[in-house]
């Protein structure tokens, strides 16, 4: 259930009117799939690569944002849920390709 690069490009769109953006990529993966990604402006990869292999000090920080895209990952279905409890302006848009979509609050975007 890996999602397409189609989603990552809309939800990009979707956040396209945010002057230089700062993008923060949060993934287990390796930096040759995230290569492929097309965003324009500043990305910080947040990978155990890079020294972020505690899964509780990633999921703190991935819950500090104020605007999320997430792919169908339960993990940063957390984050993004916990970020809504500590500043309800987040926006979240997410994968309708979500395994659980029920489980997607209607205050949420799906792309």
């Amino acid at each position: 259930n890996i999602e397409d690069m189609e989603f990552y490009s809309n939800s990009i769109k979707y956040f396209s009117q945010i002057e230089n953006p700062i993008y923060y990529v949060f993934s287990t993966g390796n930096k040759k799939v995230l290569n492929k990604l097309k965003i324009n402006g500043e990305i910080k990869y947040i990978t155990p690569e890079n020294g972020f292999d505690n899964p509780l000090k990633t999921l703190w920080l991935f819950s500090q944002a104020t605007k999320y895209i997430i792919s169908n990952s339960t993990f940063y279905w957390w984050g993004a849920y916990f970020a809504e409890y500590r500043d309800v302006n987040t926006e979240i848009v997410a994968s309708k390709n979500f395994k659980y979509t029920y489980c997607i609050p209607d205050r949420w975007t799906l792309i």
